[in-house]
């Protein structure tokens, strides 16, 4: 019997296991849409990603590509590195070297040089073990960390303790008694040193004495002057060259009548000041005076008349 072409070629389809729906043509035209696809892909080589996208064949780099980006749309990383950086353990900063410099928790060493609570690494803690440690004017206290409070054995670091509270070094509070400077000595160093100096910014006050060149001097004639105010020389001042407690002040001057010598020439001591004015009993430096008249008599270079004698012009 003869066979139809048709029934020929569904025979040929059967027996190589394919149905005449896998040949199928949808009218489309096509090829990526229905069943015709999967079936000339099979028949190529081709494997499906089954992620329900497209079918890759291998070496295919556009399409493995396109695998990529769909396995970055659905935020599967494709390994470890592609993670978010916050997703990531904390970074450890690793151990300290309990020292001054690095003391602390592991990843979170700190410099104690400049900490409040004292400049030594204590237990993994800045803090003291003793008042150099700790800043001025600090004491070291006994849970180790640097405070204001002192005595009882607390000696305070840049400072002294007073009413059992560490102050800073001043004029007032010096030395290891923390009591004021004075005298000659009216300023207290950074080292808490009573000292000499005047006359500068934070100096003290000089007693019993003047400044002289920035510093406190005793009374002479060559620095007379009342306590606190510059120091003057005599051996130039109109005064008397001599140094003089008059009225409760130091003053240029001069001892008396018998010392007019200590007088420029020309003047006469008289309450223990220089000057023209004269009598017998107040002699002149040189020349002689004019009369026997304190209030109206002036030393002059020579008589003009007559002869001095007496210390007085006659």
């Amino acid at each position: 019997m003869a066979l139809s072409s048709v029934a020929v070629v569904a025979l040929l389809g059967a027996a190589c296991g394919l149905s005449t729906g896998g040949l199928e043509d949808t009218g489309g035209g096509d090829d990526s849409g229905g069943p015709g696809v999967d079936a000339t892909a099979e028949g190529t080589g081709t494997f499906d990603t089954g992620r329900g996208g497209i079918d890759v064949v291998p070496g295919d780099t556009a399409h493995e590509s396109s695998k990529a980006d769909a396995a970055a749309d659905s935020h599967v990383p494709s390994d470890a590195s592609d993670a978010h950086a916050d997703s990531m353990p904390p970074q450890d900063g690793g151990a300290c070297q309990n020292s001054p410099t690095s003391c602390g928790s592991p990843g979170h060493c700190v410099n104690c040089t400049t900490s409040g609570s004292g400049a030594a690494c204590i237990s993994g803690a800045c803090g003291c073990n003793s008042s150099t440690d700790c800043p001025s004017p600090t004491a070291c206290q006994g849970n180790k960390t640097c405070g204001s409070a002192c005595g009882f054995g607390q000696t305070c670091n840049g400072g002294c303790c007073s009413a059992l509270t560490c102050v800073a070094f001043d004029n007032n509070h010096c030395g290891g008694l923390c009591a004021p400077c004075g005298g000659q000595t009216p300023t207290c160093d950074a080292n808490g040193m009573c000292n000499g100096s005047c006359g500068g910014t934070g100096d003290g006050t000089c007693q019993m004495s003047c400044c002289n060149a920035g510093q406190c001097a005793g009374v002479g004639n060559q620095t007379c002057g009342d306590w606190g105010v510059s120091c003057v020389a005599c051996s130039t001042a109109t005064g008397g060259t001599n140094c003089e407690l008059i009225n409760l002040n130091y003053v240029c001057g001069c001892d008396g009548p018998a010392n007019q010598n200590q007088c420029a020439t020309g003047n006469a001591c008289h309450n223990m000041q220089c000057g023209t004015a004269c009598d017998g009993q107040h002699p002149c430096n040189g020349g002689c005076c004019s009369g026997n008249n304190l209030a109206t008599s002036t030393c002059v270079a020579a008589c003009e008349a007559g002869t001095c004698t007496g210390n007085y012009c006659q």
